[in-house]
């Protein structure tokens, strides 16, 4: 900028974060994670979920097979998998178990989704609670830390403070 360059940096391993180009070379080095799943597979920005349907005992058994497949995957591209972030929610009235390597996922009644929580029944009745409960502690500070409480106070603070959390 200006005539002024930035200096080189050896990376000897790794995407640098906040680039422009990261989430693009990192889709290139994920592009054959899906080769041999059989199950859907979503994926955003370092995010991976897995989904199966069907037959109960078949579905578990295929998402039980691609997790196999995607630990290797994994193993053999010299990356690691976050295990407080991998976890399995079952939309069934019945809760199998999935393990990854040979530890057992945790298995949730709920599942935060990009900043979205719906539970096993694809309720979003917890989501709309804490969405509330959090605009009315927003509520509460305005209404305590202002003097003024008229509408040409309330109504911007409101707008910036509170409506964005719906």
């Amino acid at each position: 900028m200006n005539g002024t360059a930035s200096s080189w940096w050896l990376f000897t391993s790794g995407v640098p974060q906040g680039s422009v180009l990261g989430p693009v070379l990192f889709n290139i080095f994920i592009d054959d994670m899906d080769e041999e799943i059989e199950s859907t597979i979503n994926t955003f920005a370092e995010h991976i979920k897995l989904g199966a349907s069907g037959n109960l005992l078949e579905g578990r058994r295929a998402l039980q097979r691609d997790l196999d497949r995607l630990d290797k995957w994994i193993e053999s591209n010299n990356m690691r998998l976050s295990r407080p972030c991998a976890g399995s929610c079952t939309l069934a009235t019945t809760t199998p178990c999935s393990r990854l390597e040979t530890e057992w996922l945790d298995s949730s009644q709920a599942e935060r989704d990009l900043g979205v929580l719906v539970d096993s029944q694809l309720n979003m009745c917890q989501q709309c609670a804490q969405v509330a409960k959090k605009a009315n502690g927003i509520l509460a500070c305005i209404k305590n830390s202002m003097a003024s409480r008229t509408g040409e106070v309330i109504l911007p603070l409101y707008s910036a403070l509170v409506r964005p959390h719906f």
